[in-house]
């Protein structure tokens, strides 16, 4: 029994020792940080407001050019497709016959008709 005692402290010191060693690493990393960012040569608030604007200048200016690239691109496309259309040989093509399918009940018959809604043509009177 005093064997298995031992073994379990043994386990616990060594767990205890890999959470020592983790909490050691990360206070390391967060002091060296802050020792890297104590050594950074930090910009002017003058120099971050003229950087900042020219940040946004260059973000519209682009944005305005790709807009009016897209809205050309687009213009030009729409006229070649137009174009081709008023160029192409007319072809005489013949009207689709819709087929229409009959359904049966035990009473009714009905037909159902797939065809476009033709014109009702009403007399004149």
């Amino acid at each position: 029994m005093g064997s298995l005692a031992r073994e379990g402290l043994f386990r616990k010191k060594k767990e205890r020792h890999k959470s020592v060693k983790l909490i050691n690493t990360i206070v390391s990393y967060l002091r060296s940080s802050v020792a890297e960012l104590k050594k950074v040569s930090w910009p002017s608030r003058p120099e971050t407001v003229r950087y900042g604007v020219l940040v946004m200048a260059i973000s519209i200016a682009l944005a305005v050019f790709f807009v009016l690239l897209d809205g050309g691109l687009s213009r030009l496309v729409e006229v070649g497709i137009t174009s081709r259309q008023n160029t192409a040989p007319e072809t005489q093509t013949a009207p689709v016959e819709q087929p229409t399918l009959e359904v049966t009940t035990s009473t009714v018959t009905q037909v159902l008709d797939f065809s476009a809604p033709k014109e009702e043509t009403t007399p004149k009177q």
